[in-house]
């Protein structure tokens, strides 16, 4: 077995049962420091009324912000969205789920990032996806300022999590790069299961 199918059978069987990584030496959010903005109240929504109301990454980043609290888990299961959205604690790897189940009906790959260095059961997870699924008005003055046409930003990838510094629109130019920013060597895209979404149980470990 190659290395990289080693570090994906490691990944699959170890992620789902690892802690959250945080560190305090992150740059600032891309987007800017989060304020609440007057969007409808997400607490009191049901988890399929939120993924049908719910239809960009801006809107995810509202929800996971102001509605959600991080909490580690203790590694028995993974809480679905259905149930962080009933419980409103999350920690990366949920919410990171969450954001694909929000997203799952706009055209959004059901996918997240596991990143790590040394102990692949010690790392940090964040949705991503690509800037050409964005709606035509959500766009990033950051960009603009840069010199990034709308056609170059189709090609970007942004990220969305639990942290404030997680939620960020496109402007990393491949997986590499967002694993770069956030200070692991190794990452592996993971995917979501639709059991993920929908069973209130939550996926055993």
């Amino acid at each position: 077995m190659n290395l990289k199918k080693s570090l994906v059978a490691l990944a699959l069987t170890t992620a789902l049962s690892a802690s959250c990584f945080f560190s305090l030496s992150l740059s600032p959010n891309l987007s800017g420091q989060h304020e609440k903005n007057n969007h409808p109240d997400y607490s009191h929504m049901s988890y399929k009324k939120l993924i049908k109301e719910i239809k960009t990454p801006e809107q995810v980043t509202d929800y996971l912000l102001d509605c959600i609290e991080y909490e580690p888990s203790d590694f028995s299961f993974v809480r679905s969205f259905r149930r962080v959205n009933r419980e409103h604690k999350a920690d990366c790897i949920e919410a990171s789920i969450s954001a694909g189940a929000l997203l799952s009906d706009d055209g959004y790959d059901l996918k997240y990032l596991w990143m790590f260095n040394d102990n692949p059961e010690n790392g940090r997870a964040v949705y991503f996806y690509v800037g050409n699924a964005i709606s035509d008005h959500l766009k990033n003055p950051k960009l603009k300022q840069e010199g990034f046409s709308d056609q170059d930003k189709s090609k970007l990838y942004g990220t969305l999590g639990i942290f404030q510094e997680d939620n960020n629109l496109p402007r990393f130019s491949d997986l590499r790069e967002i694993s770069d920013f956030f200070y692991f060597q190794n990452y592996i895209p993971m995917k979501i299961d639709e059991f993920m979404i929908d069973d209130f149980f939550g996926a055993i470990r």
